[in-house]
């Protein structure tokens, strides 16, 4: 059964004393499953379902130091290196995907002690071998209103915004995958973590990690995603031309998260990998209960998506009373408005005149995030307050349509001009609670 455990490292470079990570346990062989920038142990989550009993899998969360300073990718694969003496491992599995793959080639690049240990290399999209960084960590490092990881504080939005970069179809981004991404980015200090790793890759000279074909000589499994839009899936063919003993799978209609996105397929060429299963050799039709010809529930689904043409009948797939109702009601509003019939404005508070008899103001509601980075971080909250009210000011200067307000009267519906503009501000804390409204 799966545990999480915390262990103390001694002897490190980089920041931190600690790692925590889930373990398996068994006697097996260990594998080891490094995450990517903007991910955490969970990630590898989907995946386990799909890879072969008789393996100890750990999952560590290596990046976290705690403390929000910048860890390096030297500073990342030295913690990682004290990891796998501290528990002993060898004949090990490394599995790295993306920042992950990096660190597990920095580790057999540079220590010679971890290359004896490590029995099989697998790279998931791994980065490091452009020699710069993606613009998606870049973009990670700047302190705008762009960055993700700044934009807005619901954890749930902001994983929404992260994993849709990496996924080569949005849709595939289930509601239970942003709960657990979420879960990752409400830990203490992990935003802090992830921006202070990525300005120390962007200040930092990134050297491109070109594997020395003489200290990689396990054999080494490559997987990437087509629809990779972070890493280009070229890097795949140039890790397969300069590691020896490797063999690449490119996944179709894939992202930058294969493990995630496609963990079926993804755990099926690495059980293959692991327990040398030749890659041409025929394997069994999976049974699977409604499902004709062997093929997998997903192979299905895929070849009837590919073969489905939109109609105009389809539009519609359940016809009822409430959309018959609705459709008529639109096609004589598209009727009127072709004879040449105008709402007038504010024509609808006629059709409810009874409630809005009494309301004499038009709302607009709007919302402004500070930019503390435009100027300086202001130093106090009056400071702070004061910037908020001067760009809450312009943005009514420059709109005109709330510079009026609607004057019901009698027979019709007129307008008067606003002098005035209430402000409301309300305070939240870090965790998003209200706390006052002034």
């Amino acid at each position: 059964m799966e545990e999480y455990r915390s262990l103390e490292l001694t002897g490190t470079t980089g920041p931190g004393e600690g790692v925590g990570y889930f373990d398996s346990g068994g006697s097996g062989a260990p594998v080891l499953l490094l995450h990517g920038f903007v991910e955490f142990p969970a990630s590898w989550g989907p995946l386990l379902e799909f890879l072969p009993e008789g393996f100890r899998y750990l999952r560590p969360d290596y990046r976290m130091s705690g403390d929000g300073e910048p860890a390096g990718l030297p500073e990342l694969a030295a913690r990682v290196a004290a990891f796998c003496r501290r528990l002993d491992l060898r004949e090990m599995v490394l599995v790295g995907h993306s920042l992950g793959g990096a660190v597990a080639l920095q580790m057999l690049e540079l220590d010679a002690d971890i290359r004896e240990r490590t029995a099989r290399l697998i790279l998931i999209d791994a980065a490091g071998l452009s020699g710069k960084n993606p613009e998606y960590v870049e973009l990670l490092s700047q302190p705008t209103a762009g960055n993700p990881l700044l934009r807005f504080p619901d954890e749930e939005l902001t994983a929404y915004l992260l994993l849709r970069r990496s996924w080569h179809r949005e849709e595939g981004i289930t509601p239970e995958l942003l709960t657990r991404c979420a879960e990752g980015l409400r830990q203490p200090g992990v935003r802090d973590s992830l921006i202070a790793t990525a300005c120390g890759f962007c200040h930092s000279d990134l050297l491109p990690l070109w594997p020395d074909p003489a200290k990689l000589k396990m054999p080494t499994l490559i997987l990437w995603g087509t629809g990779d839009r972070i890493l280009a899936v070229e890097d795949a063919y140039r890790y397969r031309d300069v590691i020896a003993d490797s063999e690449l799978a490119v996944l179709p209609d894939c992202g930058h998260a294969p493990q995630e996105e496609l963990p079926e397929e993804t755990g099926r060429l690495i059980s293959d990998f692991l327990l040398d299963v030749p890659r041409d050799a025929a394997r069994p039709a999976e049974k699977t209960e409604g499902v004709e010809g062997g093929a997998t529930l997903r192979e299905r689904s895929m070849e009837q998506f590919r073969r489905y043409q939109l109609k105009m009948s389809r539009l519609v797939d359940r016809w009822s009373f409430g959309t018959a109702f609705l459709f008529v009601f639109i096609k004589i509003l598209q009727f009127l408005k072709k004879l040449g019939m105008r709402a007038n404005e504010n024509g609808w508070r006629k059709a409810t005149g009874i409630f809005l008899r009494n309301e004499y103001s038009k709302f607009v509601l709007s919302c402004f995030r500070l930019n503390y980075y435009t100027g300086g971080r202001p130093r106090t909250h009056e400071e702070a307050r004061r910037r908020l009210i001067e760009n809450l000011a312009e943005y009514i200067r420059s709109h005109s349509q709330l510079h009026w307000s609607a004057n019901p009267g009698v027979f019709r519906m007129g307008r008067a001009k606003v002098w005035f503009t209430d402000i409301a501000e309300a305070l939240y804390d870090r965790s998003g609670e209200l706390q006052k409204i002034e």
